[in-house]
C-alpha cells in the first residue's frame, strides 16, 4: 500500500525560509488534553501490565454502547475498542469483504479508506461531491446495486461538511433497498461545532441495524499518541472484528483504555471550549478566503480541516510545493482526497496564523510559476 498524503507531510522535512513556518498539513490537535486522560493513562503503566479482555474492557464496552446512538434504537448491539480509529475501520472492512467486493466511498474522502479497501480486496467506487459539497444522489443511486457497503465520513476530512438529516434518511432507504452496509466514521463527531449538527442525532434508528460507527479519542480528546479508538454497531459484525482482532492486536493498549475511561467522565466545558476554539478559527480561516481575490471555500461546520478552492485550472500538487518553497506554509494537496484544485488546511494554529496563511496563498496565486 502507498503511505498517506498526510504521513509523508508529517514527515518532510521543513526548510528554512523567510519566515517562520505555519503548518497546517497534520491534523494534530494544538491544545492539550485532559489531565485526568493523562493521569489515569499512566497509574496504567504500573507496576504491572498484563494483558487484558480481548477487544477491550467489557464495561467500557458497555457503556460506549450505552452512550451511543443504539441507546435509543435497541437491538442486538456490541462494542470493540481498537488501536485507534485507524484499525477499527481497517477490522471492521475485513469483517464484511470478500476479494471484488464494490465500496462506495464519498468524495472528498480520506485517502486511508481507499487503501484499506483494496488491502481486504476491495474495490473502492468513488461518489464524486454534488455543488451542495454532499454526494450526488444520482450517482450514489447508480452505483449502489453493484456495491457491498457505503463509507461516509462526517464531520467531513478534509471539508468539514456535515451530513443533514435529510440525506441520512435517503441513505436509510437506498440501504435498505440495495442491502447495503454502512460505516460510518464519526471520528470528528464529537468536533461538530453546533449541537443541532450532532453526527448521531441525524441517524434514522431504522438504519443502526446495518451500521457500523467507528470513533476515536485522537481528536475529541487530543490523545492521538494513545491510539484509542472503538467500533458500535451490530454485535455480529463486532464479533467478526474481535476475532480478527484477536489474530492481531489482542486488544489496545491499557494506558489508551484507562484514558478514554477518564475522558467519558470529563467536564463538558472542556469539550464545549474546544469546540468553540475550533469554530473561531474556522471561522477566521473562511472569512479571510472570503476576502481573497481568487479563493473560495465552504464554511467547514465540525472537526479540524477546511478546504480552500484555488483558481480554476491550478496544478494543486504543484501550488503545495510551490507554497512550501516560497513562503513556508505546509498544507495537503486535495488531490490526495480526490478533490483536485483544492488545498486542505488544518485548524491547527490560532486565527492569525489561519489568515497569514492565507495571505501567503494569495501570494502564490498572484506569482505565476
Amino acid at each position: 500500500m502507498a503511505g498517506s498524503a498526510t504521513s509523508r507531510a508529517a514527515s518532510a522535512p521543513r526548510q528554512e525560509g523567510a519566515q517562520p513556518w505555519i503548518d497546517l498539513a497534520v491534523g494534530c490537535p494544538d491544545w492539550e488534553p485532559p489531565r485526568a486522560c493523562i493521569e489515569s493513562a499512566a497509574a496504567a503503566c504500573g507496576p504491572r501490565v498484563p494483558y487484558r479482555t480481548p477487544g477491550g474492557d467489557p464495561d467500557l464496552r458497555q457503556r460506549l454502547v450505552e452512550e451511543s446512538a443504539w441507546n435509543a434504537g435497541g437491538g442486538d448491539i456490541d462494542c470493540v475498542l481498537t488501536t485507534g480509529g485507524k484499525e477499527a475501520l481497517f477490522l471492521g472492512l475485513g469483517a464484511i469483504l470478500v476479494p471484488g467486493d464494490v465500496v462506495l466511498v464519498c468524495a472528498p474522502y480520506w485517502p486511508s479508506f481507499l487503501e484499506q479497501i483494496r488491502a481486504w480486496g476491495g474495490v473502492p467506487h468513488v461518489i464524486p461531491e454534488g455543488r451542495d459539497g454532499l454526494p450526488q444522489l444520482h450517482a450514489l443511486a447508480s452505483a449502489a446495486p453493484r456495491a457491498k457497503a457505503i463509507i461516509v465520513n462526517t464531520p467531513s476530512n478534509p471539508s468539514g461538511r456535515i451530513w443533514p438529516t435529510a440525506r441520512w434518511q435517503e441513505l436509510s432507504k437506498l440501504a435498505h433497498r440495495e442491502d447495503l452496509w454502512v460505516v460510518l466514521d464519526a471520528v470528528y463527531g464529537g468536533l461538530a461545532y453546533s449541537e443541532r449538527s450532532c453526527v448521531q442525532n441525524g441517524l434514522p434508528t431504522a438504519l443502526l441495524a446495518r451500521t457500523l460507527v467507528v470513533d476515536s479519542g485522537s481528536k475529541s480528546y487530543s490523545l492521538p499518541g494513545l491510539r484509542i479508538g472503538w467500533a458500535t454497531g451490530p454485535a455480529r459484525w463486532i464479533q467478526a472484528m474481535r476475532s480478527l482482532q484477536d489474530a492481531s492486536s489482542t486488544h489496545p493498549s491499557l494506558a489508551g483504555q484507562a484514558a478514554l475511561r477518564a475522558a467519558l467522565d470529563i467536564d463538558p466545558d472542556w469539550s464545549s471550549g474546544v469546540r468553540a476554539r475550533l469554530q473561531q478559527r474556522a471561522e477566521a480561516l473562511w472569512k479571510a478566503v472570503q476576502a481573497s481575490k481568487s479563493l473560495t471555500m465552504r464554511l467547514p461546520e465540525g472537526g479540524l480541516f477546511g478546504l480552500i478552492e484555488l483558481p480554476a485550472g491550478t496544478d494543486d500538487r504543484d501550488f503545495v510545493r510551490r507554497l512550501a518553497e516560497e513562503q513556508q506554509v505546509a498544507v495537503i494537496a486535495g488531490s490526495a482526497f480526490g478533490a483536485p484544485t483544492t488545498l486542505r488546511a488544518a485548524l491547527t494554529v490560532d486565527p492569525e496564523g489561519l489568515r497569514e496563511a492565507v495571505r501567503r496563498i494569495e501570494c502564490v496565486v498572484e506569482r505565476p510559476s
